[in-house]
């Protein structure tokens, strides 16, 4: 087998070693849904990056008035959240290591790119 043809790590008699990995999924695994990221450096050297979420505010309280008959009418007042028109809920903080975080910051890009290619 000529050099240039034998697989990424293949030892110069064209031998590969292969490790296995099987993936499982911690009882606490879920999906989410992710509007944005937000992340910094540890004064460890990690990196942290927040994944998070956007949906208008919801109500916190309202008001209803309620005839003498029993009937609840229409709401009157409602109070949000200080004011605030969104909510931005982070879903989950996670923190990896450089190595790590260089490996999170190229996958997306190459995956980006080979779905631009074909489209």
């Amino acid at each position: 087998m000529a050099q240039q043809d034998q697989p990424k790590g293949a030892a110069d008699d064209g031998r590969v070693d292969r490790i296995g990995f099987r993936c499982l999924r911690g009882s606490s695994f879920r999906v989410v849904y992710c509007d944005g990221a937000i992340g910094e450096f540890t004064p460890r050297g990690l990196f942290r990056m927040a994944l998070y979420a956007e949906r208008p505010a919801l109500q916190e309280h309202g008001f209803r008035c309620v005839k003498d008959d029993g009937i609840i009418l229409e709401p009157e007042q409602f109070i949000g959240t200080g004011g605030s028109r969104f909510d931005r809920e982070v879903e989950v903080d996670v923190m990896m290591n450089f190595d790590t975080a260089k490996q999170l910051y190229s996958r997306p890009g190459n995956h980006l790119q080979s779905l631009e290619e074909v489209a």
